[in-house]
């Protein structure tokens, strides 16, 4: 059991550390995407990147639940993983404001 446990906790370490790795050295750069690349103004660029932390303060505590009734911590995290990185591979195709601002929440979804 402890073998299972160290290497659980050696999966999340790795996972996270990628994560917020690529979350961490794109984030700050959206913004001049958004402007440069789909011609957005200040105001919808504000609410696109506010989208991200305002859609996960709600979403984290139905993925805990989730995770939580279904005992399947593992597989939930692989699904929300690959869904937010098809999503994120998708959103520079996008072009208009409105749907670039429901891919945003779609990806906070699934990347909370």
């Amino acid at each position: 059991m402890q073998d299972y446990n160290h290497k659980t906790y050696r999966f999340f370490q790795i996972y996270y550390f990628f994560t917020f790795f690529g979350f961490g050295s794109l984030f700050p750069l959206l913004s001049i995407f958004l402007e440069n690349e789909k011609g957005l103004n200040h105001t919808q660029i504000g609410l696109i990147i506010a989208a991200l932390p305002l859609v996960t303060i709600f979403v984290q505590p139905l993925w805990g639940m989730i995770s939580d009734h279904t005992k399947r911590t593992r597989r939930l995290l692989a699904i929300a993983t690959l869904l937010a990185a098809l999503l994120g591979v998708l959103y520079p195709v996008w072009q208009e404001f409105l749907i670039l601002y429901i891919g945003m929440v779609a990806i906070a979804i699934f990347q909370s």
